[in-house]
């Protein structure tokens, strides 16, 4: 599992290489002046950031499909899910038992 761990961790880290910049609205080839052509910059790059964010939300959620739905994770939480029930179903057997004891003590003082 720890396999699978590192694979999700690495794709929950992952930074996309794809560049953005060539699909902005603007071409700066045409601008008049620096000016205008460093707004159109800015733009296309407001633009290429707006691009690279929902690429990597759909990393994000492309991954979070594959961890939710991985046979050995969700294997993993039923067998954690079933130690925690084992566990507790000790503790109020425990605290059944040593109630059932005091009873029974006092019934034993009681009948002396």
């Amino acid at each position: 599992l720890d396999e699978v761990e590192r694979f999700y961790q690495w794709w929950g880290s992952f930074k996309s290489w794809r560049d953005f910049s060539s699909l902005g609205e603007h071409n700066i080839d045409e601008a008049h002046n620096r000016y205008e052509r460093r707004a159109m910059q800015r733009e296309n790059e407001k633009q290429g950031l707006e691009k690279k964010a929902e690429e990597q939300a759909r990393i994000r959620r492309l991954k979070e499909l594959g961890y939710n739905h991985d046979p050995r994770l969700r294997r993993r939480v039923v067998e954690a899910k079933k130690r925690k029930e084992e566990k507790f179903a000790a503790i109020e057997k425990a605290k059944k038992d040593e109630a059932e004891a005091a009873a029974k003590a006092k019934q034993e003082e009681e009948d002396e």
